[in-house]
């Protein structure tokens, strides 16, 4: 199997051009990078506007919009991610059912193909 190389030269405007798009800027003299940390404001009421219908999932619903609210960007990221597990997990219990016509399945929950 033949390597895919690239030489570095290659990869340096690359690099400048993600660091300025997110907004890190380079100080030549001192050889540093700088990162002015802007402060956001919430734009809305709430971050997750939609109902979901289920008791659980709109419960983490209201604490995702009463962290964002609370200028609690970390948590609002954090159960964001919870959500999104829990909605992937439900759709992967539809499309692979533990019971098929009312008998285990085994195929559907063995992970080693």
């Amino acid at each position: 199997m033949e390597l895919l190389r690239e030489h570095i030269k290659h990869w340096y405007p690359t690099v400048l051009s993600m660091l300025k798009i997110s907004g890190i800027k380079i100080e030549k003299k001192s050889k540093k990078l700088i990162f002015n940390d802007v402060e956001y404001e919430p734009t809305g009421d709430d971050f997750l506007p939609y109902q979901f219908n289920d008791p659980f999932l709109d419960y983490i619903r209201k604490e995702i919009n009463e962290s964002y609210r609370g200028r609690l960007f970390l948590s609002t990221m954090l159960l964001s991610r919870k959500i999104l597990e829990v909605i992937f997990t439900r759709v992967l219990e539809i499309v692979f059912p533990k019971l098929v016509d009312n008998k285990y399945n085994e195929s559907n929950h063995n992970i080693c193909v």
